[in-house]
């Protein structure tokens, strides 16, 4: 009888540590499926791990990567401060230390025909500083009223006044090789292109480019009208 009771023990013994072992395999493979379960499910709770992932695959726009969107114009006018200078003062948008080159034309209809012919009697040259600019021009009348004694042109109709003009051209070698202003514009005015003024210079040759043009008249008196070739 004894015999009996002790075989019963070891049966209810072992057959508690069986269900405890059994209950720690279960905990066990719990605790390592967790995991991989969480991982299965279709939302992250982890926003920033979202967000982190974003920013890797898309990163934000930068300044270096957004196109010139800037329309780029010249606006000025010219004043004869005396019988032979004339002042130009303008403001624009172009770059800083921008360099601009004026000219100035006589204007003329000789005999024989009926257009507008220009001759050079002044040129200057200025910079942009703080969006504005300043130049004077001084004006050499008597180069044209040579001119006109050698060539053997006839007036017909002189223009009272002179014609400037203001060009920007991004050209390096007017601008400066190392030049901020031709790394903004594009060596070529690629940044020029939308602007009303822009002109095409060279559409002829295997390397145009664009630059800026604005003109203006104002006016100053031919000094030398007594002398024109009749």
């Amino acid at each position: 009888m004894l015999r009996e009771r002790k075989v019963v023990s070891k049966i209810i013994i072992t057959l508690i540590f069986l269900f405890i072992g059994l209950i720690l395999f279960c905990l066990f493979f719990i605790i390592i499926k967790t995991p991989d379960e969480k991982s299965q499910l279709p939302f992250s709770k982890s926003p920033i791990s979202t967000v982190t992932s974003n920013l890797e695959t898309t990163p934000l726009p930068t300044l270096q990567t957004q196109p010139d969107k800037t329309i780029y114009t010249i606006d000025a006018k010219a004043i004869a401060i005396t019988k032979d200078v004339i002042e130009v003062q303008g403001t624009t948008n172009l770059p800083d230390y921008s360099n601009l080159r004026i000219s100035a034309n006589r204007i003329a209809i000789f005999f024989g025909e009926d257009e507008e012919r220009f001759y050079l009697v002044g040129v200057s040259n200025t910079q942009v500083k703080n969006g504005k600019f300043i130049t004077k021009v001084e004006i050499d009348d008597k180069k044209y009223l040579e001119f006109l004694k050698v060539s053997g042109e006839i007036v017909k109709k002189l223009d009272p006044n002179i014609e400037i003009t203001i060009i920007f051209d991004p050209e390096p070698r007017y601008q400066g090789e190392d030049s901020n202003v031709v790394a903004v514009i594009g060596s070529k005015g690629e940044m020029l292109e939308n602007s009303p003024q822009k002109k095409v210079y060279g559409s002829l040759t295997p390397e145009p480019r664009n630059i800026l043009e604005f003109k203006i008249r104002t006016q100053l008196k031919f000094p030398f009208t007594e002398q024109l070739p009749k």
